[in-house]
């Protein structure tokens, strides 16, 4: 598990992480993916949280989300994901 994220966090492309998913489902137990599932998110600001939430079911394109927000296609990603939470927020 180490090496995997150690590639993953080397890569920092969506094939690194795809990866790690990969392992992580393969190898931990689903209470120990809990844990990492809740220690990640926990660690995020919570915009960021719930970008990863809304990801992981879904209500993303895979492709749209960038691992690496700070990039300009991240920083759209995330501009747009406000743009969206605003207007369900304004309803």
């Amino acid at each position: 598990m180490a090496r995997t994220l150690v590639h993953a966090l080397t890569l920092d492309d969506a094939y690194g992480w795809l990866v790690f998913k990969s392992v992580a489902g393969l190898r931990l137990s689903d209470r120990e993916n809990v844990g990492l599932a809740y220690s990640s998110l926990t660690a995020l600001s919570r915009e960021f949280a719930e970008i990863s939430v809304e990801a992981a079911f879904d209500r993303f394109s895979k492709d749209d989300l960038a691992p690496f927000i700070d990039t300009p296609q991240g920083l759209q990603v995330l501009i747009n994901w406000r743009e969206a939470r605003d207007r369900r927020r304004a309803r």
